[in-house]
């Protein structure tokens, strides 16, 4: 079995976004930053108004607390945004034809042959770790942070598809595929 497909920059910037929200480790200090810039912006309004009046207004008070809330609420999507720019900026470093642009992957009984513009690997089936899969793309988990990553859109009919992932689940010991 072969699958040719044009990997783009959108493909590893969505395979980044995927990983990030699935990552407990990521969610967990995701969340921790989350918390404390509302704790700060809570305590932010207190400073000036313990430093003039020795104690803290009603007000400073009402505005912190409503600031930290707005920050708790607003600090996901910005984060999203900001993750979104990086991995932009990042690929835009270099030259990235190893992980850009025509992508030959052929399936066999041993394993992954994996075909790119600047690189060609031979993967056991043993290599793949998990297999996960979003609304426009499946990836195969190398590592605990690398995938081959496969647009869906490199399939012709969702038949073929499936039977891609079944040929992949019937070599590897992941069992299924996780969404």
């Amino acid at each position: 079995m072969q699958i040719d497909y044009e990997r783009t920059v959108d493909d590893l910037i969505q395979f980044n976004l995927f990983h990030t929200d699935h990552s407990p480790t990521i969610q967990r200090q995701l969340l921790w930053w989350r918390g404390l810039t509302a704790l700060l912006v809570i305590l932010l309004p207190l400073g000036p108004s313990y430093l003039m009046t020795q104690e803290p207004s009603p007000i400073a008070y009402i505005i912190g607390i409503l600031g930290g809330v707005v920050a708790f609420f607003v600090f996901p999507p910005i984060s999203r945004t900001s993750n979104i720019n990086q991995w932009k900026k990042i690929i835009a470093e270099g030259n990235n034809k190893a992980i850009l642009g025509r992508h030959i992957l052929t399936l066999s009984e041993a394993g992954i042959h994996a075909k790119s513009p600047g690189s060609e690997s031979d993967l056991e089936w043993s290599t793949i770790q998990k297999v996960l899969q979003s609304k426009s793309h499946i990836f195969l988990y190398i590592s605990a942070v690398n995938a081959l990553v496969i647009p869906k859109k490199a399939f012709p009919t969702e038949q073929s598809q499936q039977s891609f992932l079944d040929f992949v689940l019937s070599k590897t010991k992941t069992g299924e595929v996780s969404r």
